[in-house]
Parts: C-alpha cells; sequence; structure tokens
C-alpha cells in the first residue's frame, strides 16, 4: 500500500544539509535555481529527517540553499521517520533517478553500504536490480560489436557503469579514443534515465546525423519536431526522403 506523508512548514535556518549527500549541480542551473523560486516561489518539498530539533536534508539540498538566498523564512518539507542508513538509502535513488553525482562521495557511501548489506542486498534496497540487469544486457551488446582492442578497454572501464548514461559516456569516451580506426559509432536515447532506443551507426550516417542538427538549428527548426514528422511518416507507410 502506498504512503502518504504531511507537508509542513519549516524554518529555512533550521536546515542542515547531510554531510554524505553525492548530489552535486553546477554553478548555472543552481542560479537558475534561484531566479525560478524568486519568480514563481518555492514549488517542490524538501524531504527532511527531524534529529534533536534540527532538519537534516535527504532530498532537496539545493532547493533549500536557493531558497535561502531567495530569502525565504519557510519552506515546505515531508518530515519522515528514517534512520540514518534508510536516509542513505533513499538519498541515492533520489540521485541517481534526478542528480547528477559527487564520484568520491557517492563511492564512498556505496562502499560503506555495500560492505554492511552486500552487493545483492543493497541493489534491492534501492531498487535497482533490474536496472542493473538492463545496463549489463547493454553493455554486452555494446562490447560484441567493438573491436577487441575496445572490448579490453571497456571491461576495464565496467566497474564504474552503474546506469545507462554512465555507459553512453564511457562509449563516447572509447569511440573518441579509437575513432579513427573504427567505421561505425553507437547512439543512445534516454528518457528519464530508462534506455529506449540503442542504435548502431556507420561513420558515414553518424557525420550526415550531425550535418542535419546543425542544419536545423541554422534554420531555426525544432529537431524533435523534424525528427517526429519524420518518424510519423515512415509509421504511416508514407516513406519519402
Amino acid at each position: 500500500m502506498s504512503k502518504t506523508h504531511d507537508v509542513v512548514m519549516i524554518p529555512v535556518d533550521k536546515c542542515e544539509p547531510a554531510p554524505w549527500n553525492t548530489n552535486v549541480e553546477d554553478l548555472g542551473t543552481f542560479n537558475e535555481l534561484v531566479a525560478s523560486i524568486e519568480e514563481d516561489g518555492f514549488l517542490e518539498n524538501i524531504v527532511v529527517v527531524e534529529r534533536a530539533g534540527r532538519y537534516q536534508i535527504v532530498g532537496g539540498e539545493h532547493r533549500w540553499k536557493a531558497a535561502k538566498l531567495a530569502g525565504l523564512k519557510e519552506i515546505p518539507a515531508v518530515v519522515v521517520d528514517w534512520d540514518e542508513d534508510q536516509a542513505k538509502i533513499r538519498n541515492i535513488r533520489l540521485n541517481v533517478i534526478r542528480g547528477k553525482q559527487d564520484p568520491e562521495k557517492f563511492a564512498e557511501l556505496w562502499n560503506e553500504l555495500q560492505k554492511k548489506y552486500g552487493r545483492p542486498a543493497l541493489l534491492r534496497l534501492l531498487g535497482m536490480q533490474h536496472r542493473e540487469r538492463e545496463v549489463e544486457r547493454l553493455i554486452g551488446r555494446v562490447k560484441r560489436s567493438m573491436p577487441k582492442e575496445m572490448q579490453k578497454e571497456l571491461e576495464r572501464r565496467q566497474e564504474k557503469i552503474r546506469n545507462v548514461e554512465d555507459l553512453a559516456a564511457v562509449v563516447q569516451t572509447l569511440y573518441s579514443q579509437f575513432g579513427s580506426t573504427l567505421d561505425s559509432s553507437f547512439l543512445f536515447l534516454t528518457f528519464g534515465g530508462q534506455v529506449h532506443v540503442m542504435v548502431k551507426l556507420s561513420k558515414k550516417n553518424h557525420a550526415r546525423l550531425e550535418r542535419l542538427l546543425v542544419e536545423l538549428r541554422s534554420r531555426g527548426e525544432d529537431a524533435n519536431v523534424v525528427i517526429g514528422d519524420l518518424l510519423d511518416r515512415m509509421m504511416s507507410g508514407e516513406g519519402g526522403d
């Protein structure tokens, strides 16, 4: 059964960040967040745990910092009753879904929890068993199409690949490193961290795609709309150039 929590207003100056939070945000994005709060108000609750009269932030640290800069005195929050390990696990789950990770903090926190619970149990607690199997299948598909030298490099870096975005970044790096000797590359299309399409492109078609996107930008056209129209025509059997 789904669980709901009440939303309460809490003083900004009684909140504090969790020292083990792995989420990071670039300065430009943070400044946009501050501007958004100043213009539209605080639209999304943070998640906190009450400890000794103060509130440790489990989710929403950057929104809290932005609220302080925007001059807010109180912000809406969901107060949850989690122990330290539960807070850390849920923090990872939130950050994997929607954030960028500080590699050193993430590795430290992951290793701490994995040592305590073991990898299979930790993946279950994080709800990541299915995601890891999907990533492993993707790695296998990518590896089978690579030259042996690149396969060895991918295997060497595989331990650091936790999600589709990690895999895409590693593959992009490898193809940049070995690009001049290869006749194809991969295009990853994802949404919300989930894999939707992985396409193997020849070097020629990769270049053609890049030229198309540049041309669309120069004409002020939305690539999403153009590609959507093309897919609609193909699906309806109209074809066309």
